[in-house]
């Protein structure tokens, strides 16, 4: 279990809902990608997640 800001907790799983996805079907899959690219990176900016960039520049 983590602790995290309700309002980013609340953001997370309006998105979530949107996509159809479950918390555990959304984690699973960054998890493999992280895993995969060694580089995956999420933000919070606006009150929304984006996908930010490599370090490498890339995606």
């Amino acid at each position: 279990m983590l602790e995290i800001d309700p309002a980013l907790k609340r953001s997370l799983y309006s998105l979530l809902d949107r996509e159809e996805l479950t918390l555990k079907e959304w984690f699973l899959d960054r998890a493999e990608q992280y895993i995969r690219d060694g580089s995956f990176q999420l933000r919070f900016e606006g009150g929304e997640w984006q996908e930010a960039p490599r370090v490498d520049g890339g995606y």
